[in-house]
């Protein structure tokens, strides 16, 4: 159990986004920045309507916790800007269980290696 509590932050500071031009939500959802895969799943999920449901602000500090493969990261990521700041709490990297440690894997491979990643003991 010890393990299933402990998740690593990755603190996904990318170094494109003050380059992007989608400040606002529906920019960013509407971004061609997004992979065709994930623009796809839209219709069911409804990014627009769930993230204005939250009153995010783009210069806001965002958690996204568990961000499994990283559908909301990839709107977030377009949305959020300085001074702002998007945290996706991830697994561990040193989990035991095959399933984070694909999870992390997966979302690495992702969103590449632009991520600082920060492990705490206590989560």
């Amino acid at each position: 159990m010890k393990k299933i509590l402990q998740i690593g932050l990755i603190l996904s500071l990318f170094t494109s986004i003050h380059t992007l031009s989608a400040h606002d939500l529906k920019g960013a959802v509407a971004s061609d920045d997004r992979s065709p895969k994930n623009i796809i799943r839209d219709n069911h999920r409804n990014p627009l309507e769930t993230l204005s449901f939250f009153g995010l602000e783009s210069d806001m500090v965002i958690v996204e916790l568990s961000p499994g493969g990283g559908w909301y990261t990839e709107i977030l990521a377009n949305f959020i800007h300085y001074p702002g700041t998007l945290i996706a709490a991830h697994f561990s990297l040193d989990s035991d269980r095959a399933y984070y440690k694909r999870s992390r894997s997966n979302f690495e491979k992702k969103n590449g290696k632009r991520l600082y990643v920060w492990k705490s003991r206590n989560c």
